[in-house]
């Protein structure tokens, strides 16, 4: 396994998987968060670059391996953080747009056609940068984690962003966030650990997991049964698995 590539494993556990390219390689942007899996599990959308280019792009590819295609995008944009909608007609992305009236750049959320088009920008922020984004459930919503640790939810179709939380120990650059399959509430990780508030604001609560290690990225099942987080250790990443989390989780 090079670097820049994608791997997998099965839930069940065993070998790594890596998604075998074909063609021109594409060096994945973003290790362990610039990839996502579409929701009927056969496509792989991530950010990518060429060799010898710094702009990244978005590719889809067959989970089964094969060429990447680049998503046809009418404006010219670094493209990161990308995620498929509920229904996989959409894909959320986070890239350095203008914001009208301002000369600053931000890190802002548009959405495009799975099939590609014409982006539409959501967020205008000049206060933070979105530096992870998930899709509500039904697809209507967007919840942002921004730079200067609050968690946002935009309206899918575009309008005023809603702050559910905004909390000194939030780490937004490096973690995971994510909505139970009920919409009632967010997964996030902070201080090397799993935290969870609701969607309608409030105190968030620690996730006590007893793993001796700091928690980085976290991904939930879609039945939000099962979650999947890996742990460093020595210099490596354990892969871990933890079944009944609804039972973890404070309602």
């Amino acid at each position: 396994m090079g670097q820049g590539d994608i791997a997998f494993v099965r839930a069940g556990g065993g070998a790594i998987i890596v998604v075998s390219q074909e063609g021109e390689k594409i060096f994945e942007t973003l290790p362990g968060g610039g990839k996502h899996i579409s929701p009927d599990g056969k496509r792989i959308v991530f950010s990518g670059y060429r060799e010898g280019v710094a702009s990244a792009r978005l590719w889809t590819m067959p989970i089964t391996g094969g060429q990447p295609v680049q998503l046809p995008m009418t404006a010219d944009l670094n493209a990161w953080q990308p995620r498929w909608s509920p229904g996989g007609k959409w894909i959320a992305f986070e890239s350095e747009r203008d914001v009208p009236g301002e000369r600053k750049l931000g890190e802002n959320i548009s959405v495009i056609s799975s099939k590609g088009g014409e982006p539409r920008q959501l967020t205008y922020h000049t206060d933070c940068f979105c530096e992870l984004e998930a899709w509500s459930p039904r697809g209507d919503s967007i919840a942002c984690a921004c730079s200067h640790k609050t968690i946002r939810i935009i309206p899918a179709t575009g309008g005023e962003p809603r702050t559910v939380l905004k909390a000194d120990v939030l780490e937004s650059h490096q973690g995971s966030l994510a909505w139970t399959p009920d919409g009632s509430r967010l997964i996030y990780t902070a201080k090397g650990m799993l935290w969870t508030v609701s969607t309608a604001g409030g105190e968030p609560e620690a996730i006590k997991t007893d793993v001796d290690g700091n928690i980085l990225l976290f991904a939930l099942s879609p039945d939000g049964k099962t979650i999947a987080f890996n742990v460093p250790t020595g210099g490596d990443l354990d892969l871990w698995l933890m079944e009944d989390f609804p039972s973890l989780v404070k309602r």
